[in-house]
C-alpha cells in the first residue's frame, strides 16, 4: 500500500487527475536543473479500457528519444492494474535520465562555445541564449544579430523616370 503513495510524492511529477478511468500527469524537468526551460512540461494521459481491463497511454508529449524506451517497457502500451504504479515510476525515471542528459548537453554546448568551437550566430537557439548565456553575452549577441539584420534591409527605392506613367 505504501508503494502507491510514493508515486504521488515524487518531485517534479504532478497529477492533474487520477480516478478509476483516467490518469493525467505531467513531469516538469526544470525542478531538477536550471538548464531546461521553466515552461517545459511532459504530459501523459492514461485511460482504462473497461472491456479488456487494462490501462494504456492515450496521449503523451514525451521527448522523442524517450518514447522508444518508455513504450518498449510498457509492452505495447498495455498496463494492468497491478503494474500501474511501477509503470508511472518507470516513466518518471526515464524522464529524469532525459533531464540529466539535457543538462549535460547544455553544459557541453557552453564549454564548446567558450572554446570557440561553435558559431554563436548559427549554433545557438533561443533556449541556449536564455539558459547558458550571461546577460552581457546575450546583449553582445543581440547587437551582432541586429547589425546583420540592418545590412539585410533592402535599400530604399528611388523614383524612376517612368514613375509618373504608372
Amino acid at each position: 500500500m505504501k508503494k502507491a503513495h510514493t508515486v504521488f510524492d515524487l518531485k517534479g511529477l504532478y497529477f492533474l487527475y487520477f480516478n478509476h478511468i483516467k490518469i493525467k500527469f505531467y513531469f516538469q524537468p526544470s525542478k531538477f536543473t536550471k538548464y531546461v526551460r521553466k515552461d517545459l512540461k511532459f504530459y501523459c494521459k492514461m485511460v482504462y479500457q473497461t472491456k479488456y481491463e487494462w490501462w494504456y497511454i492515450k496521449r503523451d508529449s514525451f521527448p522523442v528519444n524517450c518514447k522508444s524506451i518508455i513504450y518498449s517497457g510498457l509492452s505495447k502500451t498495455i498496463v494492468e492494474d497491478t503494474e500501474l504504479f511501477d509503470v508511472i515510476n518507470d516513466i518518471y525515471k526515464c524522464l529524469l535520465i532525459w533531464t540529466q542528459s539535457e543538462e549535460e548537453f547544455r553544459l557541453d554546448k557552453r564549454q564548446r562555445l567558450l572554446r570557440g568551437e561553435l558559431d554563436e550566430l548559427v549554433d545557438l537557439d533561443s533556449d541556449d541564449c536564455d539558459l547558458i548565456l550571461t546577460k552581457q553575452e546575450k546583449k553582445r549577441l543581440n547587437a551582432k544579430r541586429r547589425a546583420i539584420l540592418k545590412r539585410m534591409i533592402p535599400p530604399k527605392r528611388y523614383p524612376t523616370r517612368n514613375a509618373d506613367i504608372d
